[in-house]
């Protein structure tokens, strides 16, 4: 399984964080929206393209598309504006995937799971319409923790059924599992329909009580936690998935540390966690 880089350290940027990928062997990138906008604010897509080329990495995916359930008019425009533009890149960079991810708001736990499936079949499918004219799929990532309306591998699973289009299928996310329920049951992930993994995040976690566990504050590098990871590779191996593992590390104790450090340490550690795999 080869390694990609998803964009976290809120001090770094695109191009600083191309280049370091291009130094310690990973294999793409999935590119913060936020940090495209930032780049292109200063320079062209074509030099873009260029940095890419010259780095030898791959875009996987542009991330992200939120509090994608329940919206309102004026909170639709402003997805609809970040969704055309990230279909619009994926266009011009060669990107395939967009990670979609539903809505924070713990209200909606308060919704039965029938009326949060509809919501969310009935918003992916209609941005799954719009993709299709740019070639774009949709990586819809359900995320663990109470606060989030879609959290499990079965209700995700359910929904891209209930959607039903070539381009849509799933982001899978170490950490977010995790935080539903400790991964009582992987065999869940024999639930999603083949070939609609389009994205794997990998992290580790620190052993926190699962009502106290935040996905944006206790990750760690692969293999530092308690994530069972091996388990996890190797059953995404069996039900066919072959795409990379891509490193994503949310937590303040990472914003410390300086991209160089941080890049080249989170590459050594998620490789021997791959590595382990064949051991």
């Amino acid at each position: 399984m080869k390694i990609c880089y998803n964009e976290t350290l809120q001090h770094s940027n695109l191009a600083k964080d191309i280049m370091l990928c291009k130094t310690y062997g990973y294999d793409s990138i999935e590119i913060r929206i936020e940090y495209l906008q930032e780049y292109l604010e200063t320079h062209t897509v074509e030099e873009l393209k260029n940095l890419l080329a010259q780095s030898g990495l791959r875009p996987l995916a542009l991330n992200s598309v939120d509090n994608i359930n329940f919206c309102t008019a004026p909170q639709w425009k402003d997805i609809l504006g970040r969704f055309l533009f990230a279909c619009e890149m994926c266009r011009e960079l060669d990107n395939p995937y967009i990670v979609v991810v539903p809505t924070e708001d713990e209200k909606l736990s308060e919704k039965h799971p029938d009326e949060i499936a509809a919501d969310s079949i009935e918003v992916l499918r209609t941005l799954s319409g719009i993709a299709t004219e740019y070639g774009a799929k949709l990586a819809f990532e359900p995320i663990g923790n109470r606060r989030w309306c879609v959290r499990s591998i079965r209700q995700a699973s359910r929904i891209i059924k209930g959607v039903d289009r070539d381009n849509v299928g799933l982001t899978i996310d170490a950490m977010n599992l995790y935080c539903y329920d400790r991964l009582k049951d992987m065999d869940d992930l024999r639930e999603i329909p083949k070939g609609k993994i389009y994205v794997f995040h990998i992290n580790d976690s620190m052993d926190v009580p699962i009502e106290k566990l935040e996905p944006e504050k206790h990750r760690l590098y692969p293999g530092d936690g308690i994530i069972p990871l091996k388990k996890i590779c190797q059953l995404l191996k069996e039900i066919g998935y072959t795409g990379p593992a891509s490193l994503e590390l949310f937590n303040p104790i990472f914003e410390k540390l300086d991209p160089e450090t941080f890049l080249h340490e989170g590459y050594l550690k998620t490789r021997a966690v791959l590595d382990s795999l064949n051991a």
